[in-house]
């Protein structure tokens, strides 16, 4: 049977957002109004990458569709004209758990013509999900989905190829905006013989295409019947053809039917240069990573341009348009959407039924691992505790770091264990064999411990037990510590990056941050900066008892370490 989740949502006037030139602004100094000189505002989103809600960064925490809503609302009063469009790429190009990605695309599909998007363009990577989940979306969620060259088996056209957009300009004329989406070469299946090749001239404006006559293969039987997939919706194979040979069958039909021609590209900016180059639209909005992109290139009579990623940005471009001539851009804008940014409540709705969903998936899927965990296994994490018995400067000095406050701080924040992508930044080894499964299970692995940083620490701490016993017996070969299980002591910037990635800690700086966690090297090579700059030999105070120590947050009531070993008598033989 097919489950997916229904509620009951109402929605807003199809508007738009808002941006200032190169620098994020409060909606109530957000500039609604057009720059002077310009008729109409297009506005564009692309590389979402699946993401609806904010991104959880502790200086700025930027995103969320909620808010996004608000500022189309808010520029649907003001009356500008307007076009909202998205190039693509809602979700991210691989994924390792495909139930989640289908719950965030079902909403983000569900959310975007609600918001007030007038055409979504057909990603690759959302097509790996099964093209017979867009179709039955498409239709549930009357989502504006077009795509030029995405067919079918038998190689129909499985979406709208373009859409007319009717608007008026602020003058009161009519203006007919034409709207088709492009899936980029880069996914297009290699054939031995290609299917059109293309020659630029000296120009940067003309481009000759030579397209080869070549007849695709006819579709197998079984690819035209794959049968139904386990929602029971009937498989849909999808082909993503050559543009350069669809794309111009699909300018033929929408000829004479628009004024405007705006092309969405999934594939990049250097690809969507060629596209402009060859097509000759009079924009092209492409998905691509990084910052957004403030100067849009100019080719012959096309505009190409990107905006940020992750549901962060939204791009804006105030345009000229005169009947009869050519687009002139006026100004360019990149809205930074913020946590100030007022929320609408139908979209928010929808946002904590997704996060609703996701986080039982996820949790799901983490629970067998926990459940399949052995006693011995474990034992795989110890613990700081079980650490600071050998290592309590080190552990004095990681008391004081935000570290030892992770887990404390998210649930001080208002969230809980329900959020697995925020709970695996604030605990210690989530998601792996021995590693944190809850509060109640495993509250020694609260927060990001040393074992996050230098790996499971068992093995270690079992042999350094026994050359301590070993050690007891001087008429027998003493183990050294050259014998310990190594643990993890050299650290590089993808060592962080688990945590402090681009979405979660855009302004995150390594070698800063490992300036304020490094400590004293325990096993005497050259001494680490801490960060109180103590270095190794130096003075350091002994650790205060838990209940002593404060880093002015809340801190988790700690576990006592284990019990100390058993005195061992000396003598091998015991007494009688």
């Amino acid at each position: 049977m097919l489950s997916f989740r229904v509620c009951l949502v109402t929605g807003i006037a199809a508007g738009a957002i808002v941006f200032a030139a190169g620098e994020a602004r409060s909606s109530s100094t957000a500039p609604f109004a057009p720059t002077e000189g310009a008729n109409l505002v297009v506005l564009y989103t692309a590389n979402r990458g699946g993401e609806m809600f904010p991104c959880g960064c502790r200086t700025e925490n930027t995103g969320g569709l909620d808010r996004e809503a608000h500022l189309f609302a808010e520029l649907a009063k003001s009356g500008v004209t307007t076009v909202a469009l998205e190039a693509g790429g809602l979700l991210k190009p691989y994924t390792g758990n495909v139930e989640v990605e289908r719950v965030r695309l079902q909403y983000l599909y569900r959310a975007l013509p609600l918001v007030g998007y007038d055409a979504i363009n057909v990603g690759a990577a959302e097509l790996r999900l099964g093209a017979e989940y867009l179709k039955y979306w498409e239709k549930e969620y009357k989502t504006p989905l077009v795509s030029a060259n995405v067919v079918d088996a038998a190689y129909k056209p499985l979406f709208e190829r373009y859409r007319i957009l009717e608007r008026k300009t602020s003058t009161g004329a009519p203006l007919r905006i034409g709207v088709t989406g492009v899936t980029g070469l880069k996914y297009t299946p290699r054939p031995n013989k290609p299917a059109a090749t293309v020659v630029n001239s000296a120009s940067t404006t003309e481009t000759t295409v030579i397209v080869e006559n070549t007849q695709p293969e006819p579709p197998k039987p079984e690819e035209l019947k794959p049968g139904k997939n386990p929602d029971g919706l009937e498989r849909i194979l999808s082909r993503i053809m050559d543009y350069r040979v669809e794309l111009p069958k699909v300018l033929a039909e929408m000829k004479g039917k628009y004024d405007l021609l705006i092309i969405l590209y999934d594939g990049g900016a250097y690809e969507a240069e060629n596209l402009a180059r060859t097509f000759q639209p009079d924009l092209i909005l492409t998905n691509e990573y990084g910052e957004p992109n403030l100067t849009p290139v100019k080719i012959g009579k096309s505009y190409v341009n990107y905006c940020g990623s992750s549901g962060k940005n939204v791009g804006r471009m105030d345009m000229a348009y005169k009947a009869g001539g050519e687009l002139q851009l006026v100004k360019a804008y990149s809205w930074s959407v913020k946590r100030s940014d007022p929320q609408v409540k139908a979209i928010s709705d929808l946002m904590t039924l997704a996060k609703r969903d996701i986080d039982q998936i996820q949790r799901a899927a983490a629970r067998p691992m926990a459940a399949s965990q052995s006693a011995a296994s474990r034992l795989n994490y110890q613990g700081a505790e079980v650490c600071r018995e050998c290592h309590p400067h080190q552990y004095e000095q990681w008391s004081g770091t935000e570290h030892a406050s992770t887990y404390d701080t998210l649930i001080a924040r208002g969230h809980n264990e329900d959020n697995p992508e925020m709970l695996r930044r604030a605990v210690t080894g989530f998601g792996k064999m021995g590693g944190f499964v809850s509060i109640k299970e495993t509250p020694q692995l609260a927060n990001v411990q040393c074992e996050e940083c230098h790996g499971p620490g068992h093995r270690h701490v079992v042999q350094q037990r026994i050359i301590n016993f070993a050690k007891m017996f001087p008429d027998r070969p003493i183990a050294t510590d050259k014998t310990l299980a190594p643990m993890i002591t050299q650290f590089t910037e993808q060592s962080c990056a688990a945590c402090h990635d681009a979405r979660s800690d855009p302004k995150f700086n390594f070698a800063e941050a490992l300036k304020r966690v490094s400590h004293p090297n325990p096993e005497g090579g050259a001494a680490a900066p801490t960060s109180t700059g103590a270095a190794k030999g130096a003075a350091v105070k002994p650790p205060a008892p838990p209940e002593a120590r404060s880093t002015g947050r809340p801190q988790r009531a700690r576990l006592p370490s284990e019990p100390p070993q058993p005195a061992v008598n000396p003598d091998p033989v015991p007494e009688r």
